[in-house]
């Protein structure tokens, strides 16, 4: 949602989500990945990896937003 708000794209509602989760979180710092996979009219899908320190994939999730 942020990355299609960066790049001039309008998210107004979620058209579907989707949240997979590959290992539990550790403490320290995490790292958010977001990449926009297509800037639409109508319909944005962008996609995220949650990375911990050592670059290991925690979570990953892909969204579509109605603009």
């Amino acid at each position: 949602l942020y990355a299609i708000n960066a790049l001039g794209g309008s998210a107004r509602a979620t058209a579907d989500m989707r949240v997979d989760f590959h290992r539990p979180a550790t403490t320290g710092p995490l790292r958010a990945i977001g990449r926009v996979v297509k800037l639409g009219k109508q319909l944005s899908v962008a996609e995220t990896r949650i990375e911990d320190t050592d670059g290991r994939l925690l979570a990953s999730g892909r969204g579509a937003y109605v603009a």
